[in-house]
This record gives C-alpha cells, sequence and structure tokens, in this order.
C-alpha cells in the first residue's frame, strides 16, 4: 500500500462510467454534480474526474464523509491537468 494517499492506485480494474470535466460545469456545480455521479456508482464502477487543481480537498472530503467506499487513483497530476480515478468499493 502506497505511504502517500494521494499516490493510492485503484487495486482492480474498475469501469469508467462517467467523466466529469470540472471546467466544462456551471459555477457552483461542481461538488454536487461529483457527488451525485459518485452515487450513482455501482460497486466496482468509477468515475473520472478532470479538473485544473489538485483535486486533495475533495479527496480529503470523501475520506471524512464515505470512509472506506471509494479508491482513489491519480491518472495525472499537473501542473496544467490533473485527473483522478474514484472507484465505489461499497
Amino acid at each position: 500500500m502506497p505511504q502517500n494517499p494521494t499516490d493510492a492506485a485503484v487495486d482492480d480494474v474498475a469501469t469508467i462510467v462517467a467523466v466529469i470535466d470540472v471546467a466544462s460545469l456551471p459555477p457552483g456545480a461542481c461538488g454536487r454534480t461529483i457527488v451525485t455521479t459518485y452515487e450513482r456508482l455501482l460497486p466496482g464502477e468509477a468515475m473520472e474526474i478532470v479538473v485544473d487543481h489538485d483535486p486533495a480537498p475533495l479527496r480529503q472530503r470523501f475520506a471524512v464523509e464515505r470512509p472506506g467506499e471509494a479508491d482513489w487513483a491519480c491518472l495525472e497530476s499537473g501542473p496544467r491537468l490533473w485527473r483522478v480515478q474514484v472507484k465505489r468499493l461499497a
């Protein structure tokens, strides 16, 4: 298991069922869209989030509000674009 949770890899191959490009969302819709999309995932499915900044605060929010429910993998880490895969575990 990685020492730094930001560098965690998704354990199994997940089916990506949604890609959320945060830049394409209207102001204020980002958090709601990500949470709603996550809630629609079945265990084993994943979504990809594309953002122009480090998504660490979002990861921390999931860790607090949904402990142990999601596995995160950083697919691309800046400096202009971050892509993360969020897999629903439970």
